[in-house]
């Protein structure tokens, strides 16, 4: 054989060679560099095989996985969904695959793993009063927020409404609304008929006890007689018509008025008696 047949002969060999040291696609190579038979999913290898026997496999325990044909001597740890952490469990771990977590409703991923599993979550932003959510958080992104316009409020950080127009109701504004409360409206009507019968009441109470007050001081006050002066300088003190019809004056009890007469001249030459 030629150098050159033998050069390809070596190349071909080479191609047919496997990758994995020398072994087959099904086999793996022992630590005493024997290729050995593979496990199946969900074993490992317990004892490598011999010149005499075959590869000893033995399950995986609970808690962990082989999701692979191998020549491991370890299982693979089962991957935990907390939720503590934003994650539930969407499928439970066996012996021949891993746990699957999904983001819980209102958080989103924060963190992955090199296969792009989600490995932490964190609760969606909440938007505060007076402002409104502008784009929904998703399993990926979290809540942005914005301030409610002028003339629109929040109460519960949502959506932005714009407040009451108390005219086109027939009412008018009693307070000025906010970012985080309407206006306030009143009745226009029943507000200036509250005033008008305030007053009403008020100067009706007022009248009634002014006139019983009137009433009451003029039955108090006392009767007098008036007194005259007669022209030697002596007080007279003339009788009222109260005494006059009583028949009791300030005279010893006996009137001394003379009875009336129609002759005025008569009226005239009365003399007083001086008191």
């Amino acid at each position: 054989m030629d150098m050159v047949s033998t050069s390809i002969l070596l190349v071909v060999f080479a191609i047919l060679q496997p990758i994995n040291g020398g072994c087959r696609k099904a086999e793996y190579t022992s630590v005493s560099g024997e290729c050995c038979p593979m496990c199946q999913k969900g074993l490992v290898v317990r004892k490598d095989c011999t010149e005499i026997s075959s590869t000893s496999c033995i399950p995986c325990l609970d808690g962990t996985f082989m999701d692979e044909p191998n020549g491991y001597n370890k299982c693979h740890q089962c991957k935990t969904c907390d939720s503590s952490q934003g994650l539930n469990t969407v499928l439970k771990c066996t012996t021949i695959n891993d746990a699957r977590c999904d983001v819980v409703e209102g958080y989103y991923c924060e963190s992955f793993s090199l296969l792009h599993d989600c490995t932490f979550a964190v609760k969606h932003t909440v938007c505060t009063p007076g402002q409104r959510v502008k784009t929904p958080g998703s399993k990926i992104s979290d809540t942005e927020c914005e301030d409610c316009p002028k003339g629109q409020y929040s109460i519960h950080g949502f959506n932005c409404t714009v407040w009451t127009d108390c005219s086109a109701i027939g009412k008018e504004k009693a307070e000025e609304g906010s970012p985080i409360s309407d206006v306030i409206c009143r009745d226009i009507a029943r507000h200036r008929y509250t005033l008008l019968l305030c007053a009403a009441v008020s100067f009706s109470v007022y009248g009634f006890v002014f006139y019983h007050f009137m009433k009451s001081h003029k039955k108090s006050a006392p009767h007098s007689s008036p007194i005259q002066e007669t022209d030697t300088g002596s007080k007279l003190r003339l009788p009222t018509p109260e005494s006059a019809k009583s028949g009791d004056s300030a005279y010893g009890g006996s009137s001394n008025i003379p009875e009336e007469s129609e002759d005025p001249q008569t009226l005239r030459s009365v003399t007083p008696t001086p008191v």
